[in-house]
């Protein structure tokens, strides 16, 4: 045989035996037997917490403990209404009350005129398509009562609501306790805070203009020792509180007001000395209350007049 047909046959040989073997198939290894050693660093999971997570929770008990901070109609959430209480409101604003103890819950209004007035609210945060899980049982028969009413209160504007509160509310500078619940919520709760119902806090309507309001309002501190303090607050006609002017304090129950000429107004009260004695001190005598009765320590005296527009403008 020719030597180089030997010599190419062995090479031929040789060539496949080593390419078969290398594509014989390897064994797997066994992942879960293999042991890594220390110092190889193992992947670690970071976990992002989002920003700002809103507790539905915590939301839902602000508003069941304390609805007094969401909305003008927060009565309806707090108190059982029943009788009297919704006359004088007329159907389109008891809906209003109605949808707003859904909205306090966040509810998502389908309706486009709700919608658009609950998203003017700054309070309001569409979060839920269902809160009937939220409402509370006196929730629920406060809206039942109201649906009553929706169906038999006649119209009034809310110029003529306010009206109505202003003339059967103040009794001179005593407040009439009979007044519906919800006018008395509506428009004296709201704007002077009186959630207590203190028995000497007082109230009297300054001369009115053609497009404000004016009361003068006066709270008590409480103590035997205590002064009144006294603020001016200024409505619409629809009865919604714009301003309020602090004018001081004193020991009078109440401001006094005078017309001094036309358009021209004074509004004055005192400090008495014996405003300042303990009336649990026994070494305070009769006598020294009637001196101190008799003796002003000093007159407050504010001056104010009325604008073209109706605003009030205090003398400097």
């Amino acid at each position: 045989m020719n030597t180089n047909i030997t010599i190419k046959i062995i090479l031929l040989i040789g060539f496949y035996t080593l390419f078969f073997w290398g594509c014989k198939t390897r064994p797997k290894l066994e992942i879960e037997n293999v042991s890594f050693s220390e110092e190889v660093s193992q992947p670690q999971i970071v976990v992002l917490k989002p920003k700002n997570v809103f507790d539905t929770l915590a939301f839902i008990k602000r508003i069941q403990e304390n609805p007094r901070e969401i909305g003008r109609y927060w009565a309806a959430s707090r108190y059982s209404l029943k009788d009297d209480d919704l006359d004088y409101i007329p159907p389109s604003e008891l809906r209003l009350i109605r949808n707003e103890i859904f909205a306090r819950y966040g509810y998502r209004f389908n309706d486009p005129a709700l919608r658009a007035h609950f998203e003017s609210q700054d309070w309001y945060k569409p979060l839920f398509d269902n809160v009937e899980k939220f409402i509370t049982p006196l929730e629920r028969a406060n809206i039942g009562f109201i649906q009553e009413k929706e169906r038999t209160n006649p119209n009034i504007s809310y110029e003529e609501q306010f009206q109505f509160f202003l003339e059967s509310y103040f009794i001179g500078k005593w407040k009439n306790p009979q007044i519906p619940e919800m006018l008395r919520h509506k428009f004296y709760l709201s704007a002077f805070d009186d959630n207590f119902g203190l028995p000497h806090n007082y109230s009297e309507q300054l001369p009115p203009t053609n497009n404000y309001i004016y009361l003068i309002h006066s709270v008590f501190g409480g103590c035997s020792a205590c002064t009144y303090h006294h603020s001016i607050y200024q409505f619409n006609r629809k009865g919604e509180l714009l301003e309020t002017l602090y004018l001081g304090e004193s020991d009078d129950y109440y401001p006094y007001v005078e017309e001094k000429s036309s358009n021209r107004y004074e509004i004055w009260f005192t400090f008495y000395p014996g405003m300042r004695y303990d009336v649990d001190d026994p070494s305070v005598t009769d006598e020294m209350w009637e001196e101190a009765a008799a003796t002003p320590i000093d007159t407050i005296r504010v001056q104010f007049h009325y604008n073209r527009d109706g605003q009030l403008i205090l003398a400097e």
